[in-house]
């Protein structure tokens, strides 16, 4: 009897102790999700959407792996998105690697307030020569304009054109002219830029490797560099710039009448 009853009060005074860890653990968690709501507010309420659909349903461990793998959030034109198949592409793919290329690349650093117009110009110039399209076969992820950053959530404008397409794919120099930059930003990653006649120069950033170097000269059709993710990327694209005396333009005097590399 006697060890019964020491079992029973040894139990009694653990009680409080798992309380008051449980307690602390739900303060903890409460915390974190204040934190979250306050700093990463698209980002807190796309989970909070999912996990709701997801808890309506009797969930297996299985179906729980395939969530927290499949609940990557990625942006694509300025919204922020969580991307999740339906249960039954998750369990087509469960044992097989994803082979199909990212092609929801975008980034880079907009411009804001007083940038917007000291920097950029709106207008559409007419280009008298014809351009090459810098990558062949691209989605474009972000236009030139006002948009919501895919990575920040912030209002701001993007002054280039924003090209997906799969890594490694080869970047072509749009026009004649001489490389007078080529190198690596903390934001535009690998870039090359071209200097062209007439004042005009050309941006091309996030490339994954560089295939030329400062000073050379370049055709129109060469291939510069290789479409790549470096930088402020949330996928494989290319960021494209153009440049009219300095004043950001809007890429499509370019690419508008652009042909493509065969």
């Amino acid at each position: 009897m006697r060890k019964v009853t020491e079992t029973r009060e040894t139990k009694k005074g653990r009680t409080p102790r798992i309380l008051t860890v449980q307690l602390v653990v739900c303060l903890l968690l409460l915390g974190f999700l204040v934190l979250a709501m306050q700093f990463h507010a698209p980002v807190f309420e796309t989970l909070k959407k999912e996990f709701s659909g997801r808890m309506e349903k009797d969930l297996d461990l299985k179906a729980v792996t395939f969530f927290a793998k499949e609940n990557k959030v990625t942006t694509v034109d300025g919204s922020a998105e969580t991307s999740a198949a339906d249960e039954s592409t998750a369990a087509e793919t469960e044992n097989e690697e994803l082979t199909e290329p990212d092609t929801a690349g975008a980034g880079g650093v907009d411009l804001t307030g007083a940038q917007v117009s000291a920097l950029v110009n709106s207008e559409l110039y007419e280009i008298g020569e014809r351009a090459v399209m810098p990558v062949s076969g691209a989605t474009v992820t972000s236009e030139f304009g006002e948009r919501i950053h895919p990575i920040y959530g912030t209002q701001g404008f993007h002054a280039g054109k924003d090209l997906a397409v799969p890594e490694g794919s080869p970047i072509y120099a749009a026009l004649d002219g001489e490389v007078i930059g080529a190198g690596w930003g903390e934001s535009a990653g690998n870039y090359v830029k071209l200097r062209h006649d007439d004042g005009l120069e050309t941006l091309y950033c996030h490339c994954c490797r560089l295939n030329v170097e400062e000073g050379v000269r370049v055709r129109k059709g060469d291939v510069i560099a290789f479409v790549g993710q470096t930088g402020l990327a949330t996928g494989p694209h290319l960021h494209f710039e153009v440049r009219i005396d300095g004043v950001r333009s809007d890429p499509d005097c370019l690419l508008k009448d652009a042909c493509v590399v065969a």
